[in-house]
């Protein structure tokens, strides 16, 4: 199974490369797929030198990225490991984008969109914006590496209050919390990020570069090493039979009837 490369648009101009999410019909749900197409764009744009920084959006107005795509059916003859491949691909393809990025927000960004904009420097929302992590309502599990950089971001209270309730937070609340840096009308919102790209756009890009690297390095060092019973936690997860009823449940819109299994 392939992905229409125009899911994943790419676009340089002016010193900034933007990048979209082009999947509005299913609120830029991420495909298995998509992950690799994300890193093609995001490792184009880190090798450009014409690029002093980068911007992700997501098309449609409705959302940025509402999560992985949960309807896309695993194709049955391709490895299982495929798809969490894809995943570490794209991520990494962010966690290691040298250049400032600048993730621009409007309507959902909700579980593996959160994983994304996680790793933005800047996180500029509209009014309208809602961020939420629902994977206690999946059976699934962040990352040691996600949970360490939700923390970093905005404190072990809020983090715990996001990933266990699992409930969204809204734009106001994100906020206060300093998971949005910036929040604006809706109609501004576009405006604003390219103000702000233009602006680091003209800045000295080796000071840019080397002061992002120093804080990456900072709060890595921060976050400490994942443990074997952290990795164990998040396996069992992952191997569980409630992760199979949360995909299923919400296919099937209702309730999941999880078991601890």
């Amino acid at each position: 199974m392939s992905t229409d490369p125009s899911k994943i648009l790419c676009a340089v101009a002016d010193g900034v490369g933007r990048v979209t999410i082009n999947q509005p019909e299913k609120r830029n749900a991420m495909s298995s797929h998509m992950w690799d197409l994300l890193a093609d764009a995001f490792e184009r744009l880190a090798a450009d030198d014409t690029v002093h920084c980068a911007v992700l959006s997501g098309a449609g107005g409705k959302a940025f990225i509402s999560g992985a795509d949960l309807t896309e059916k695993p194709d049955p003859n391709e490895d299982p490991a495929a798809a969490p491949r894809r995943f570490k691909r794209g991520l990494s393809a962010l966690q290691d984008f040298p250049k400032p990025l600048i993730a621009q927000i409007e309507g959902f960004c909700l579980g593996g969109g959160m994983a994304i904009a996680l790793q933005a420097d800047f996180r500029i929302a509209s009014d309208d914006a809602r961020f939420g992590i629902p994977a206690s309502k999946l059976g699934r599990s962040y990352s040691y590496d996600l949970i360490a950089k939700l923390i970093s971001i905005v404190g072990e209270s809020e983090a715990r209050m996001m990933l266990l309730l699992g409930e969204p937070m809204n734009a106001s609340e994100a906020l206060r919390v300093g998971l949005a840096q910036r929040v604006v009308a809706k109609a501004d919102l576009a405006e604003t990020v390219n103000g702000m790209a233009r602006t680091i756009a003209t800045n000295a890009p080796l000071s840019v570069r080397g002061m992002k690297r120093v804080i990456a390095d900072v709060v890595r060092q921060q976050a400490g090493t994942e443990t074997a019973a952290a990795k164990a936690a998040i396996a069992a997860c992952a191997n569980s039979q409630d992760v199979q009823e949360g995909r299923i449940a919400f296919n099937e819109k209702r309730p999941p009837r999880f078991t601890g299994r």
